[in-house]
C-alpha cells in the first residue's frame, strides 16, 4: 500500500499538470470529480470483500508450558510465571520480568 502511495505521489503532479492546463474551475472541478469515480470504484472490493470476524492469526493459541505439564492457553502461559515469581521470591531470590 505505501508503494502504491508512493508513486501516485510522483504520478499526481502530472495527471494535474494534463487536466488542469488553465487552472480554471472546470478543469479542477473535472479532476476532483474523476478522482471521487476513481476511490468509490476501488473501494468497492474492500465493501464486497470486508468480514467482521476476527481473523484466526489474531485469536489465542496455545503454548507449550515450561513446567513439562503440557499446554495451556496464553493466560495459563502468565499464571504460571507468576506462579514461579511467587515461589523464587519466597525462597529470596529475584526474577525479572520478561
Amino acid at each position: 500500500m505505501t508503494v502504491i502511495g508512493c508513486v501516485m505521489s510522483f504520478f499526481l503532479p502530472v495527471l494535474v499538470t494534463i487536466i488542469c492546463p488553465n487552472n480554471t474551475a472546470e478543469e479542477w472541478s473535472r479532476l476532483f470529480i474523476g478522482l471521487s469515480i476513481f476511490v468509490v470504484i476501488t473501494n468497492i472490493p474492500f465493501l464486497l470483500l470486508v468480514e467482521d470476524e476476527p481473523a484466526a492469526w489474531t485469536k489465542k493459541t496455545p503454548t507449550y508450558k515450561a513446567n513439562g505439564q503440557g499446554f495451556g492457553t496464553n493466560e495459563d502461559g502468565r499464571n504460571f510465571l507468576h506462579e514461579q515469581k511467587t515461589e523464587a521470591n519466597k525462597k529470596g531470590k529475584k526474577v525479572s520480568d520478561f
